[in-house]
């Protein structure tokens, strides 16, 4: 616990950030925790931090850092990053300056690890007074350079845009970035929610990564999430603000706030597997059901088995895999173990509609009853393109 005591203050937003290297008089490896310091009464916003240079075991207050008012003139949601030369960098969100812009995002830097900053810079800001840009992330690219995410909120949606920076701290905050999409027409919005182009909600929401492989630039394409985080309750923003870490062979570590129990706590849970990444290997054994959105039919994991319950007029369909797998080879084993029923295989399937049976792809499945080997197109509805007896039987 870092602090003790009866004062009716809450603290959202907290961020976490271990120095990747000697910063000020810090050494490598001090961690620094940020958080918007919120009395009851609303009436300010303000980013305090905490330091601890003993791998979190002892924390020393290292004071108030960004001041602002209370809601549509405070700070919000801040992240913090190095950039090219080796300075720390806080990225937030800014309604201070509303009457030019309802909310901006700002940065500011540190040269000496966190003690003192320098002078607010804008890096998002729209012209338009009623956009609100927020919700920032920063990552060093493979090239060298900066990508910054955010949501670009403009009535009535917020899609994510991102915009590149050469070293981290000069955006040309006029640019308001490029809206992300995918060549399936499945637009990100309020990061980490997923509309299909009719803007209905899609099975997909909530449980998609987006990945891009060209520095940010061109097309993206979509995967499942490494699991499914549970709907929001009345005490919890379920999904809100989730953070992402790759690890190794494909594997993406995806953690969120979710609700848990009767729905008066909210808790902070985490999952790993891996998503899109070929050659894809289905570990049920190590990781469950983990990676695979679940489109109907009630699955489940037994050994190294994913199945589900017999199902009447809804297929129970699941999907993992990625938008950006072109043309590639399956090899899986399907089991009957009903008097009768047709199971098979899914493939390039995307963008989904809002009805359990609305996909868009192709599927080969035998049936028992006939023992007939039949290749499908699905479009909304189902068309038949071949259909004939299995040579070897069923």
């Amino acid at each position: 616990m870092i602090q003790k005591g009866t004062l009716n203050i809450h603290t959202p937003d907290p961020f976490f950030f271990e120095f990747p290297r000697q910063m000020g008089k810090y050494s490598e490896g001090t961690l620094l925790l940020v958080g918007n310091l919120l009395p009851s009464n609303g009436s300010t916003t303000n980013f305090f931090a905490w330091r601890s240079e003993d791998h979190g075991e002892t924390w020393d207050a290292a004071g108030e850092w960004q001041h602002g008012g209370p809601s549509r003139s405070g700070i919000w949601e801040p992240f913090l990053y190095m950039d090219k030369k080796g300075r720390l960098v806080a990225a937030f969100s800014d309604e201070r300056q509303n009457r030019m812009h309802s909310q901006m995002l700002a940065n500011v830097v540190s040269e000496d690890g966190g003690d003192t900053w320098g002078d607010i810079v804008k890096a998002v800001a729209s012209s338009r007074v009623r956009d609100r840009q927020g919700m920032a992330t920063v990552a060093k690219m493979g090239n060298g350079e900066y990508i910054m995410s955010y949501e670009f909120c403009e009535h009535p949606d917020c899609p994510v845009h991102t915009k590149t920076s050469k070293d981290g701290v000069s955006w040309n905050a006029n640019d308001t970035g490029i809206r992300i999409d995918t060549a399936d027409a499945s637009d990100p919005f309020q990061p980490y929610t997923l509309l299909n182009p009719k803007n209905q909600p899609s099975p997909e929401n909530s449980r998609s990564v987006f990945i891009n492989k060209s520095y940010g630039k061109g097309e993206w394409v979509w995967a499942p999430a490494p699991w499914t985080v549970p709907n929001g309750t009345r005490y919890c923003k379920a999904n809100y603000s989730p953070d992402l870490l790759p690890l190794s062979n494909g594997v993406v570590r995806y953690t969120a706030p979710a609700g848990q129990g009767n729905g008066s706590f909210c808790w902070e849970r985490t999952g790993k597997a891996p998503i899109g990444a070929l050659p894809y290997t289905a570990n049920f054994t190590a990781y469950g059901q983990a990676g695979w959105i679940d489109f109907g039919g009630k699955w489940n994991v037994s050994g190294d088995e994913y199945g589900f319950e017999p199902v009447g007029r809804t297929n129970a369909i699941s999907v993992t895999g990625s938008t950006g797998w072109t043309d590639y080879k399956i090899i899986g084993d399907i089991i009957i173990t009903g008097s009768s029923g047709s199971v098979g295989l899914n493939v390039r399937m995307s963008a989904s509609g809002t009805g359990l049976n609305k996909l868009k792809g192709y599927a080969v499945a035998v049936d028992s009853a006939t023992g007939k080997l039949t290749t499908y197109r699905h479009a909304n509805n189902k068309t038949v393109m071949h259909s004939g007896a299995h040579p070897e039987g069923i």
